[in-house]
């Protein structure tokens, strides 16, 4: 019985620990990408739709084991892709005022 409470009180340590680790992890990488779409708002700091989409991404990834120099990378590759894409949504904006 005490050998049982042990290995509870041992595991619940060392999964609080592996999930404040993730915490970490998590509010790092969101204090140092950027919004795609506010100006000079961090992931962290913004409440905009797509920034809490990228989070969710964020958190997929870190649960898959990436790195967050692979995180940072996918993001900085698709962040490209994301300039065009609104650059050309903009675009038309434009030509229908």
């Amino acid at each position: 019985m005490t050998k049982n409470l042990y290995l509870l009180f041992l595991s619940t340590v060392l999964l609080l620990g592996f999930q404040s680790s993730i915490e970490e992890r998590l509010y790092t990488l969101n204090r140092d990408l950027m919004c795609p779409v506010c100006d000079g708002l961090t992931l962290e700091q913004s409440q905009a739709a797509p920034a809490l989409e990228m989070k969710e991404e964020i958190k997929k990834m870190v649960i898959q084991g990436m790195s967050d120099e692979e995180i940072k990378e996918h993001f900085v590759q698709n962040s490209v892709q994301i300039y065009f894409f609104l650059n050309s949504i903009q675009n038309e904006y434009k030509t229908f005022r």
